[in-house]
């Protein structure tokens, strides 16, 4: 008979037995020989119907397949009701025309069966143990396991899987207590037996108690051998208990599998997945990988202390995640706390100690202690298998460990390594996966309490572990651990290990090696680097300084140069170790490893004249556009940031490394436009944003979760009470109505349930309703002008972290609220302000009054109220819209800015009657810059501004000069804030960086002076002299590859625009005042200066000043009166020789032939013209293009001249024929620039792509293509034979003639114009858009026999 339909009979049993007589089936049973005679006299020899009955039952299942229809048949005959239960309604015809199928599944209908009570007696029957007093219900878990046993329709098993402690038995336990799943699935019975760790006699008598637990036959012996025991559990679960579910609880060994092989449903739980590799049929897994969320460890500590959740401490989520949510650590903290209530921070601190011996706790698990539950799974290892797993204890919680790793460490194969992984894994003792960077790599991980446990197994040896994992790397490496193929982990940890292991020689070899940092920054990046330097770089034992000395340039070369790391193309690491201090053990490497290293395919340049003081800390580059606030927060350790990408980044502020979001998480922290502006609470627990699309963000800061959210409205608007519980709030209707509901007054007002996140009541009203509304407020009202909602500002209140404040674009402030009584309610209140859009907003720091500035050219004072902001003062000295404005640390004054002037006045009124203020003082930038942000120092005494000069600004808070400035920045300065201690100073830019400084560093520039990028000199080594204007319209004269200062000019009446060289020490320059004057540098006296003034004074800008070549006797001048002025020198007196009109617009450039008579004027007008400066003649006038020319180049052998333009093309004219202009194309933006080499064979152009384009100028081929800046090519030069070229732009790149990128030198600022180079190519100078000149030299190759 099969399985369901012996199961059947069984169900069925009392039914038959009650309504069935056996006289009535005997007959046609024995007819169709389902039962012998010998069979019916045993059974007529029972006394009673019931007993005959039951006999009968016993008998069928051993009588064949035909058993069961044919006794349904006997049931059909007689019409017995019993037939209902056990046949369907659909079923075929069977013998003799009966209708007969298998056996029909009991029906929903028949309660009984499906009852807690009958659950219940099962489970008793079973041997199923109870439910724990403190219980949790894993509802994800559960429903998995029952899908998963409904699945079991014949033999087979379902293996639950976990490590000790994750609950399997517990789980697998509550698991079968479902009546349905019982009646339905396993109508038989469940039957549990407990193994554990047994040996073969322990498995027998196991065996033979539960056979005398089974078997109906009570007088037969026990089995006397498993195989003997097998067969007869085999017997009776087929015959006596069809459809019923066996559990072997804790199985330890395939042994204990194969014995219970018996071809019936089992499940197990077990640590080891291998346990039932051995067995035949069809096996299902469930793997307890994870343990307790958050909620669940949370009410279990509840429910043991007997208090609710919300009362429980802050160490609670600290366990948990601790321990991973461990059920079994849960439960025992959770107990052990019971008993010790203040104990909290004590059981937290063993836990973050490694110190899980000291949790036992006797409770109703199995185990009393998280150790035992560990150790016995770590004892059952082999010893070898053990010594391997122990040897784990070298890596920190939480690291995801690849398999090259471990190989490295265990001295195998990678293949070994897997091998033993897998064991592991099987064991529970390891979590192993596929790698996701790469999906070759295989990874593993150890829970939180496994590692524990093998880390204070292994305490006193974890100096020796550290060391063996670094001596196997080592010897894999030869000791070159920079040639270490990247297997994930040990670029990232070397630093780590090489301190547990006390190498500090090794460590501090590591930590100075440019090929280590150039591959670590390459892998992990720049944070991960300043990190290791930040925990590691003492490099010996006990040391008092934070970094070793010889360590901080290092560390301050990856840190200032953080952002430009992270490129797609990061900059060589030996030329950023060349712009280090000279004296510095990085500068000698750098140079000596240049000095190897320079050859036809590399070159280096020392900075000459860089100034080794350097206030910045760290520049980093985490959003991908303008970044427009930054903040510390109040402890210094990290900093916010956000920008145009929407994101908002939390940061460590040692090494920039992101915090949150954290990598691989789906919390999103970002807005749905621009974030504008954002912020840490007081206590560091919260962060605030707000941006352009209008709204206000609340955050936690632990987490990164969105604790509330406030819209504001766009449409025309006014804030009225609310209801009666005095709730403000805004929101807008269609039409002049409003929805009736609650009535103030006569007026309907809407009412809004209170929902999570959402504003508590929001309304608002019409214009034509402001009547009304005006009786409410007791004064007259005007509604808002109609204005976009952009929130720009947001801040918390000083000491209370669900209170903000901040200001949008319509001219109101809005106070916002964060109620903590019940579920979170976000309230606010709006205040019309300002007369036009409001700026900035802030708390004072006493947290006692509120100031905002707005485009009305107003800052006001506000005490807020309860409902309302009362008005304390009005300062209205500035001329113009006010966009900032910061408090003093006292609370006593406000520095407010407009345009490029801050002004610092009293926060307090003069008088009680008075609402106006007084102006302590006025700082200026001292240029056209504008301030875009202000930040007071926290001793009140500095003030720091942030301009749109890509510089930062401090001044003197009480005399308004200027103390230092900061230029490192390449656009605008949207930010800048001190941190709380005063140490730092972060700034947020439009070059999208974040850079932080050290403010106690600060070098004195109370001039603020900064060369122009107009610049000309000679740069040979008989003399280097390079003369240029700077931002006080004064002419210098720097001299010596230091750029000594040697002359300083008097102020002119305009900025200096050209320069040019003439005879030896002598230069030319002029200024958009029209002003030209030539100085003689020999002499080195102000009197010696010769002044030419001509008819440039009345235009606006001089562009051009070159003298002819050689004999520098004419002076040449442009400007945009479209005139080209002679001067001649010849004399000691200077005078105007010719005007020559020609152009129709603005000229361009001027340039010399070198026959001391022509020179080439090219304009806007698109027209090159060559003149006679000698007779005053045009020779020559040549239409090029009707586009703007951008600039010209003269062959050295004067036969051709280039000239581009703004329509995409060069062109290539012969200054002596009449000849057609060659068309040079293939560009797709403006050509700006053009050079020929000095050898006349080639021709470079640069364009505004950023690309380098060199021609060979027979037959004008291109021969190779130089990629790329990411800017204009503002420049270009050649070496002699035109094998090399250097290009300006964004920075300045060097090349070979077929495009091959030799070197890029980063300049600070956001571009360089003009370049000048030596004859023989070794020597260069540039000044940036932050006004830094530089000097830099090749490095030479070393020779034979050089020293290195």
């Amino acid at each position: 008979m099969d399985e369901r339909s012996r199961s059947c009979l069984l169900v069925n049993r009392v039914d038959i037995m009650e309504n069935v007589f056996f006289y009535d089936v005997s007959h046609y049973l024995l007819q169709k020989f389902i039962i012998s005679t010998r069979d019916y006299e045993n059974i007529e020899s029972e006394n009673t119907q019931m007993g005959k009955m039951g006999l009968l039952l016993d008998i069928l299942p051993t009588k064949g397949p035909d058993a069961f229809p044919v006794f349904c048949n006997a049931l059909q005959r007689i019409k017995s009701s019993v037939i209902e239960l056990l046949i369907s309604d659909d079923d075929d015809d069977g013998i003799d025309g009966m209708r007969v199928i298998s056996p029909r599944h009991r029906p929903a209908s028949e309660s009984r069966y499906r009852t807690d009570s009958y659950a219940k007696q099962v489970l008793v029957e079973g041997g199923v143990p109870q439910r724990p007093n403190i219980y949790i219900l894993r509802k994800d878990v559960l429903v998995d396991i029952r899908e998963k046993l409904r699945a079991l329709d014949g033999p087979g098993w379902l293996v639950i899987t976990g490590m000790g402690g994750s609950g399997k038995t517990v789980v697998a336990a509550e698991s079968l207590k479902d009546p349905q799943l019982l009646a339905d699935m396993f109508p038989g019975g469940v039957h549990w037996v407990t193994m554990g760790d047994v040996d073969p006699p322990k498995l027998l008598l196991k065996m033979q108690n539960l056979c005398a637990r089974l078997d109906k036959d009570k007088n037969r012996t026990p089995p006397h051998n498993i195989e003997e025991a097998k067969d007869r559990l085999r017997s009776i679960m087929a015959v006596s208990y069809p459809r019923s579910l066996l559990i072997l609880d804790d199985v330890w060994s395939s042994r204990v599998s194969r014995a219970f092989d018996i071809q019936c449903r089992v499940m197990v739980t077990t640590r080891n997945k291998c346990v039932v590799d051995s067995v035949a049929g069809f096996v299902d897994t469930v793997n307890i990988s994870t343990g307790f969320n958050l909620e669940q460890s949370l009410e279990m500590f509840s429910m043991w202390l007997n208090i609710p959740v919300c009362d429980l401490p802050v160490e609670a989520e600290k366990i948990y995640l601790a321990v991973d949510g461990s059920p079994l650590a849960i439960n025992i903290i959770g107990g052990l706390i019971n008993d010790h209530p203040d104990r909290w921070q004590s059981y937290l601190n063993s836990l973050k100690h490694h110190k899980i011996g000291r949790f036992i706790k006797e409770t109703c698990y199995e185990y009393a202690s998280i150790r035992q539950a560990i150790e016995i799974s770590v004892n059952n290892l082999s010893n070898d298998l053990k010594d391997r797993y122990l040897d784990m204890a070298v890596f920190d919680d939480d690291v995801l460990i690849p398999t090259g790793v471990l190989s490295t460490l265990w001295e195998l194969d990678i293949e070994g390594a897997e091998d033993i992984l897998k064991l592991l894994d099987n064991k529970s003792l390891v979590s192993y996966k596929r790698g996701a960077r790469n999906p070759n790599t295989y990874l593993c991980s150890l829970h939180n309490l496994l590692m524990d446990y093998i880390k204070e197994v292994t305490m006193n040896d974890k100096q020796r572990l550290h060391r063996k994992l670094v001596d196997n790397y080592r010897e894999k490496c030869g000791g070159r651990f920079d040639e270490l193929p990247d297997d994930q982990y040990i670029h990232w940890a070397l630093c780590k290990h090489m301190k547990e292991a006390n190498l500090y020689e090794d460590l501090y070899s590591l930590l100075t090696n440019l090929d280590w940092i150039q591959v670590k920054v390459k892998l992990f990046g720049p944070a991960d680097l300043i990190t290791d330097y930040v925990l590691y770089g003492q490099c010996q034992p006990d040391a008092d300084d934070l970094i070793h000395p010889d360590l901080k340039p290092f560390r301050t070369m990856v840190s200032v140069n953080s952002h430009l790391l992270v490129q797609k193309h990061p900059p060589d690491i030996i030329q950023l170790g060349l712009l280090s201090d000279r004296s510095s053990k990085l500068y000698e490497q750098a140079k000596r490893r240049a000095l190897h290293l320079t050859d036809d395919e590399k070159m280096y340049l020392d900075w000459c004249n860089r100034d080794p003081s350097q206030p910045l800390q760290l520049s980093t580059k985490h959003h991908d556009g303008p970044v427009h606030c930054a903040r510390f927060s109040h402890n210094g350790s990290l900093f916010i940031s956000g920008g145009d990408d929407y994101s908002i980044k939390i940061c460590d502020a040692e090494s920039g490394r992101i915090i949150l979001p954290k990598p691989n998480s789906d919390v999103r922290i970002c807005h749905d436009n621009t974030v504008l502006c954002c912020t840490f609470s007081h206590d560091d627990a919260k962060f605030a944003s707000c941006g352009s699309d209008n709204t206000v963000r609340i955050w936690d800061s632990s987490t990164g979760e969105l604790i509330a959210k406030f819209s504001a409205a766009e449409d025309e608007a006014l804030m009225l009470p609310g209801n009666a519980a005095g709730n403000y709030g805004r929101r807008s209707y269609p039409g002049g109505t409003l929805v009736k509901e609650d009535c103030v007054d006569g007026l309907n007002l809407d009412s809004i349930n209170i929902k999570k996140n959402q504003p508590k009541l929001q309304f608002c009203v019409t214009a034509d309703q402001s009547t009304i509304l005006s009786q409410l407020r007791g004064k007259s009202t005007s509604p808002l002008r109609s204005q976009h909602r952009i929130i720009s500002k947001v801040q918390f209140h000083p000491s209370n972290s669900n209170q903000l404040v901040c200001c949008s674009g319509n001219g109101s402030i809005t106070v916002i609220d964060l109620s903590t009584e019940g579920e979170m309610q976000l309230v606010t209140f709006d205040w019309c302000a300002h007369f036009d859009a409001v700026k900035d907003v802030s708390f004072s720091p006493n947290g006692n009054t509120i100031a905002s500035c707005s485009v009305d050219g107003t800052v006001k004072v506000w005490a807020p109220q309860s409902v309302c902001l009362e008005l304390l003062l009005t300062y209205t000295g500035h001329r113009n819209m006010v966009s900032n404005l910061c408090w003093s640390p006292d609370s006593s004054t406000i520095a407010s800015s407009c345009w490029g002037e801050v002004h610092v006045w009293d926060a307090v009124s003069q008088s009680s009657t008075s609402t106006t203020s007084k102006r302590r003082c006025e700082c200026t930038t001292g240029d056209a810059s504008t301030v875009q942000s202000l930040a007071f120092h926290p001793s009140g005494r500095s003030l720091a501004g942030g301009l749109n000069s890509f510089s930062i600004r401090i001044w003197d808070a009480v005399s308004g000069k200027i103390i230092s400035t900061l230029n490192m920045h390449t656009s605008w300065v949207y930010s800048v804030a001190f941190s709380h201690c005063g140490r730092k100073i972060i700034s947020a830019s439009d070059d999208e960086t974040v850079m932080i400084w050290d403010a106690m560093e600060l070098q004195p520039n109370t001039t603020h002076t900064v060369l122009k990028r107009d610049l000309d000199g000679v740069l040979d080594d008989g003399k280097v002299l390079v003369g240029a204007g700077d931002n006080h319209y004064r002419f210098q004269v720097l001299e010596g590859v230091s750029c000594e200062q040697v002359y300083v000019g008097c102020p002119e009446g305009g900025r200096i625009r050209a320069i040019a060289r003439g005879r030896p020490g002598e230069f030319a320059y002029g200024c958009d005042t029209g002003t030209i004057k030539i100085y003689n540098h020999n002499t080195k006296d102000l009197r010696n200066v010769r002044v030419c003034e001509g008819n440039h004074r009345s235009v606006h800008n001089l562009y051009c000043l070159v003298f002819t070549q050689p004999s520098c006797d004419w002076l040449i001048t442009a400007g945009n009166d479209k005139l080209i002025s002679v001067w001649s020198l010849s004399t000691n007196e200077i005078s105007l020789k010719w005007s020559l009109e020609g152009h129709t617009s603005a000229v361009n450039q001027v340039k010399s032939f070198t026959d001391d008579r022509r020179v080439l004027s090219i304009a806007n007008d698109g027209r090159l013209l060559i003149w006679d400066v000698l007779s005053g003649k045009l020779l020559r006038d040549i239409q090029v293009v009707d586009d703007y020319l951008t600039s010209c180049a003269i062959s050295p052998n004067q036969s051709h001249v280039c000239v581009t333009s703004t329509n995409s093309c060069a062109y290539i004219v012969n200054p002596d024929t009449d000849t057609q202009h060659t068309v040079l194309q293939g560009f797709t933006d403006c050509v700006r620039s053009c050079r020929f080499s000095p050898c006349s064979r080639y021709l470079a152009t640069g364009d505004d792509t950023g690309r380098v384009k060199v021609w060979l100028v027979k037959g004008w081929t291109l021969v190779g293509t130089c990629c790329r800046h990411n800017a204009w090519v503002t420049d270009i030069a050649f070496n002699a034979d035109g094998s090399r070229l250097v290009s300006t732009g964004d920075n300045i790149k060097f090349w070979t003639r077929d495009g091959t990128l030799l070197q890029t030198f980063y300049v600070n600022g956001r571009f360089t114009k003009y370049l000048l180079n030596s004859q023989d190519f070794t020597r260069f100078a540039s000044i940036d858009s932050s006004g830094l000149l530089y000097m830099l030299e090749t490095v030479k190759r070393a020779q034979e026999g050089d020293i290195l």
